[in-house]
């Protein structure tokens, strides 16, 4: 029953809506009051002459740390004054009422810097630094994005080779808070061997004046300007062993230091927005226009509404997240919540306020405009808004949309495979029918070859330009069609020209294919993934083999190529099951977010410039690149020679019938799926390169046993034996070309070096009818051995293994 007692009515108050104050202990509210006092007694009395000037004042940190502003969590026996994460907040919150560049000063020291050497240093690390890091004796930086690495942490180019006593640091960091006046510098890089293996990401400690050391300013800035920003320049410089982080390794560390300074930002952030609130609904009182102050418009009225409303919820959910920090409960996708909402709402309502206060509103007398400029930062560093929402969708879809996106690309790839068989199958009746010499028949899969490599450049353009789903979907139907066309050729001319049409759009489907699961699957077992991706391509040729011994001896060869239209309409339903993955910069997100990755979901969209500028973008690559289209030519050369020509060669040099060719061809193609796939596992096991050299040099080495040694007793044997090993280098070339590579290469630019070199490689089924024209495919045969060989030794000798490793996640 409803109590019909009347009571007195609740006053509403404006200001603190859900009553935060009481929310808080006696103890968070004296350290929220001196943090306040002093941020307006000394702080804002010269704010303003700093930003305008672009000065620092170094003397802040000292202010700071009297009051134990400087690294609050720190346990106190290291200078800290113990406090919880909620004091912590309410700290930032009250320094960025004033401005965010000094919120910015301290939240580096305190949780970029501070926080790595209580987490991850070793005690005497502690007891040297700490003390005075929280007494601003000692200022701090944190370096760990690059001129060339913003985002993409993951491929800093800062190396930490190891020397004799510690490590020789080289490189540079960017946008770097506090470092021209630093006394300690925390810089993130990848340690290299003695034997210039480059290994996992270490941090290190350096301090001021070390040889190679330099840390010049940064002019120009539109906002935070009362803090001082510049880069970390690093030549050779020598850290002894005692200065680096002991046991941390990969991400984990530099991303932890990023989760604390995410969360004092989120309630920072708050503290700005209220400052523009309350300045907008000041001057909105006080200012008229018509006879009457502006607050008296419902319009103006309104926007206050929306102000209060996000920063009283925007400051409970940063209530609420510092007790679940403080409680052991907190997640890093939380941290992203709160960070890239109250940055957001920040910068929307410091654009609002400044706009309520018309002309007056950029005036610097007035703080609003500093504050707004001050956020467009805010918004922008310790993860981006975007970023934020990509870690926040990734963890909403779950772990299964990259198995839909595994379903599609496979079933694309099975097309494929048929595709491409059934040109291999039909070779003998086209030759019959259109009265072709075996140089012409083998000029058919040349022209195949050399269209699937001009579509796997448009292809990889058309990844980063539209997106991969959209590709794939596109060039199943763009193939299919085209084969089935085939079918109604009537002259070899017609032929060929429609064969290299539909060959575009095999190319494009493959390339998006591997780029589409590059993207989506976890990066633990990515390359058992893709091994098990291109399987799909050898389920096709048993696909085709199955349906060319059962079509052509009774139907011929026509009827096969009209069934091809019904996978268009599958691939078109599926695809509306397989979101968009983000971008190429491969386990970009899984960096990102800090650990394991599941999917990305927001569509891709191109990088500005030609398909040429975008295919040669990345000059710094080239050797990767000129590696890879060399690999390519050659590793392609012996594929498409042996797959064009094994079936002719069973037929007419074995004497195999028809039909009991294709049954054989089905369990040496059942044997390279085992192959791809215990391939793709061995690879994220061990080592990528040692996996692919194998599986081409061992192909390379068995091809010719099988002309020289083949009986009708051992024949389904050696092309068993065969089938294995040839699927070996298949199941990790899309991976370690990927990922030898940097990051920053997209799609475009390594569809090309993989496709320039197919389309080299389209001579190769023309120069093995050519060679096979005398009557014989031995020397054929040791030709594509020799193409094999070529394409193991060439990575085995130059190109490294970049797998990611797993402590990175």
């Amino acid at each position: 029953m409803v109590n019909s007692t009347k009571t007195a009515r609740v006053q509403f108050n404006w200001q603190d809506p859900f009553l935060l104050e009481q929310q808080l202990t006696s103890e968070e509210r004296m350290i929220r009051d001196a943090a306040y006092a002093y941020s307006q007694d000394k702080l804002m009395p010269r704010v303003l002459e700093q930003f305008r000037h672009e000065k620092t004042d170094a003397s802040i940190f000292r202010e700071m740390g009297e009051l134990g502003l400087l690294g609050p969590t720190i346990p106190e026996e290291y200078g800290g004054a113990g406090l919880n994460y909620v004091s912590y907040g309410l700290i930032a919150r009250e320094i960025e009422r004033v401005d965010s560049g000094y919120r910015s000063m301290a939240s580096v020291q305190s949780s970029l810097v501070m926080v790595p050497i209580n987490e991850f240093g070793s005690e005497e690390q502690k007891q040297k630094y700490l003390p005075k890091l929280a007494t601003g004796e000692f200022i701090g930086c944190f370096g760990l994005t690059e001129p060339d690495h913003g985002s993409d942490p993951g491929s800093m180019i800062t190396r930490a080779k190891k020397v004799e006593g510690g490590y020789r640091l080289t490189g540079a960091k960017m946008w770097i808070t506090n470092s021209p006046i630093a006394d300690v510098f925390v810089v993130w890089a990848k340690e290299v061997s003695a034997e210039g293996n480059i290994g996992e990401i270490r941090g290190f400690i350096l301090e001021k004046g070390w040889e190679g050391l330099s840390a010049p300013a940064i002019h120009g800035k539109v906002g935070l300007r009362a803090s001082i920003t510049g880069e970390i320049v690093m030549d050779n410089v020598f850290v002894p062993e005692e200065n680096a982080f002991p046991e941390i390794r990969g991400l984990r560390g530099p991303f932890t230091c990023l989760n604390s300074a995410r969360y004092g930002i989120a309630w920072g952030a708050m503290g700005a927005a209220e400052f523009c609130w309350h300045t907008a609904h000041q001057y909105t009182m006080d200012r008229k226009q018509f006879g009457r102050p502006l607050a008296a418009n419902q319009l103006v009225q309104k926007k206050l509404a929306d102000m209060q409303t996000e920063i009283a919820l925007g400051l409970q959910i940063a209530l609420r997240f510092g007790r679940m920090k403080d409680d052991g409960i907190a997640s890093v996708e939380g941290t992203s919540l709160i960070k890239r909402n109250n940055c957001g709402k920040a910068l929307d309502i410091a654009r609002v306020a400044r706009d309520m206060m018309g002309g007056n509103g950029i005036s610097d007398e007035f703080g609003v405009a500093r504050h707004l400029v001050n956020l467009e930062v805010v918004n922008t560093y310790e993860g981006t808004h975007d970023v934020h929402a990509l870690i926040l969708g990734r963890a909403q879809t779950g772990p299964n949309t990259w198995k839909w996106a595994l379903l599609f690309a496979y079933f694309a790839m099975v097309v494929d495979g048929v595709d491409i068989m059934l040109l291999s199958y039909s070779l003998t009746s086209l030759k019959g029918e259109f009265a072709l010499s075996t140089f012409q028949a083998g000029a058919l899969g040349s022209a195949s070859l050399a269209g699937m490599g001009i579509g796997g450049i448009l292809g990889g353009w058309a990844c980063d330009k539209f997106g991969r789903v959209r590709t794939i979907a596109n060039s199943v139907s763009f193939f299919s069609v085209a084969t089935c066309l085939l079918g109604f050729t009537q002259s070899f001319e017609q032929f060929m020209a429609l064969r290299f049409i539909g060959a575009l759009g095999i190319g494009a489907l493959y390339m998006a294919c591997n780029t589409l699961m590059a993207e989506y699957v976890p990066t633990t077992y990515r390359t058992t993934v893709l091994g098990t991706l291109q399987t799909g391509q050898t389920v096709g040729y048993i696909v085709a083999t199955l349906l060319a011994g059962a079509i052509i001896p009774d139907h011929g060869w026509r009827v096969l190529f009209f069934i091809t239209v019904i996978p268009a309409f599958i691939n078109i339903f599926l695809q509306r099951f397989v979101p968009e993955p983000k971008s190429w910069q491969l386990n970009k997100i899984n960096q990102l977010q800090g650990k394991k990755p599941v999917e990305a979901t927001v569509p891709e969209k191109a990088k500005s410039g030609s398909i040429y500028k975008q295919i040669f973008a990345n000059f710094k690559h080239r050797k990767m690149f000129l590696l890879w289209m060399t690999t390519a030519f050659f590793l392609q050369f012996g594929y498409y020679g042996i797959n064009n020509w094994m079936p002719s060669y069973l037929e007419t040099e074995v004497h195999m019938n028809f039909k009991n060719m294709t049954s054989y061809m089905v369990g040496s193609y059942t044997a390279m799926i085992l192959g791809k796939i215990l391939a793709g596992y061995l690879a994220d096991k061990f080592n990528r390169r040692a996996v692919f050299v194998f599986g081409t040099i061992a192909s390379a080495v068995f091809l010719p046993v099988i002309i020289i040694f083949n009986t009708p007793d051992n024949i389904l044997y050696l092309l068993i034996t065969f089938g294995f090993l040839y699927g070996i280098p298949y199941g990790v070339n899309a991976t370690y070309m990927a990922e030898s590579f940097s990051t920053d290469v997209r799609g475009t630019a390594i569809g090309g070096a993989y496709n320039i070199g197919r389309v080299g490689a389209a001579i190769a089924p023309a120069t093995i009818g050519f060679l096979a024209s005398g009557g014989t495919f031995m020397t054929a045969f040791i030709v594509m051995g020799a193409a094999y060989f070529v394409a193991g030794v060439l990575p085995g000798l130059f190109i490294k293994d970049r797998q990611y490793d797993p402590q990175q996640q």
